[in-house]
């Protein structure tokens, strides 16, 4: 297809140098193509996994990118490069242009961050795009601390306009808020270099329109004790009041449960002695509308044999919905 870009979309060097890039095309009820944009940076390998509209168009899109760097054209003689595109007063943006140790440019770190990005109704202007994952800046790695990865996974808005990033991390330095459900990366498991083993994440940002948008909350969610896959998510969805509803799949038998949830326990964990923390189940889980509490919280199924000894092969889960009455 033949994508264009806005005039006030910061995008016209896709896919830039044979990196990935990602687009978002939006279509009528008769499948004409209204519009269509490229949303990367040159060389930022950015995917796209997730896109959510509200009631006045606007799309919401969620993945994952490399930040990339600022480099003015003709700077020392190196091309001119654009980093992911961030917006003034976003929760993490690319650093400016500048220079430090022995001539080093401030960057941030070189693993992927997740990225939440809003369009207007026709795609043409970004009202809100940030990165989400390290905030460190490095310059030639002096005093910068371990980084991993961040993707985003999931994305929906509220009936208030409020809109959620949801994801999984292994970095322990994630824009999370006082008082959240788990707002130290502890919470999630043992951190070593400010690394971590995979866990979920949540982030809850105010409405597009009344101003900047802020982060009401960001929480990780999870709990990780063995080094494989450990808490991944898939989907969010959100009610009229606010609640954020997440699924996902975990290998973990400690992750998060409530009292009186469907299934409390990790399909085979404890059956007959076995105290392994391996396992392999979907979740779904619920967090109050300001992140603070997890209000419910279950296994579903899983991948091994459980305490009726037959395994039911449940080992990931989609999309999630609500329905009016807010099953």
């Amino acid at each position: 297809p033949k994508f264009t870009s806005g005039p006030n979309v910061e995008v016209p060097n896709c896919p830039g140098g044979g990196g990935i890039a990602a687009f978002v095309s939006k279509f009528s009820p008769s499948g004409a193509l209204l519009y269509s944009t490229f949303l990367s940076g040159s060389n930022t390998n950015t995917t796209a996994y997730a896109v959510a509209v509200d009631t006045t168009g606007r799309a919401y899109v969620a993945g994952a990118t490399y930040p990339g760097s600022i480099v003015p054209a003709g700077t020392g003689g190196s091309p001119q490069a654009i980093p992911f595109p961030t917006t003034a007063g976003a929760v993490l943006v690319t650093p400016p242009y500048s220079t430090g140790n022995a001539g080093y440019q401030n960057v941030l770190s070189a693993q992927e961050d997740a990225f939440i990005s809003v369009f207007d109704p026709t795609l043409s202007t970004l009202l809100y795009s940030s990165l989400f994952g390290e905030p460190q800046v490095s310059n030639a790695g002096v005093g910068f601390e371990g980084a991993s990865f961040t993707v985003g996974q999931a994305v929906t808005v509220d009936a208030s306009g409020n809109f959620y990033l949801a994801g999984t991390s292994e970095d322990a330095s994630l824009e999370t808020t006082a008082g959240a459900y788990e707002a130290s990366a502890s919470s999630c498991g043992t951190v070593t270099n400010n690394v971590l083993l995979n866990c979920a994440f949540v982030a809850k940002f105010s409405p597009v329109g009344n101003g900047t948008p802020s982060l009401i909350y960001g929480t990780y969610l999870g709990h990780t004790v063995i080094s494989s896959y450990g808490d991944l998510m898939t989907g969010i969805a959100a009610d009229a009041a606010g609640d954020a509803y997440v699924t996902g799949y975990t290998n973990q038998a400690t992750f998060p449960t409530t009292a009186g949830a469907y299934q409390t326990t990790c399909d085979q964990y404890g059956v007959n002695g076995n105290t392994n923390a391996d396992c392999g189940s979907a979740f779904i889980a619920k967090l109050n509308p300001n992140g603070t509490a997890l209000l419910a919280s279950t296994y579903f199924g899983g991948y091994y044999a459980g305490a009726n000894g037959i395994s039911d092969n449940v080992s990931s889960m989609g999309p999630i919905v609500l329905d009016a009455a807010g099953n």
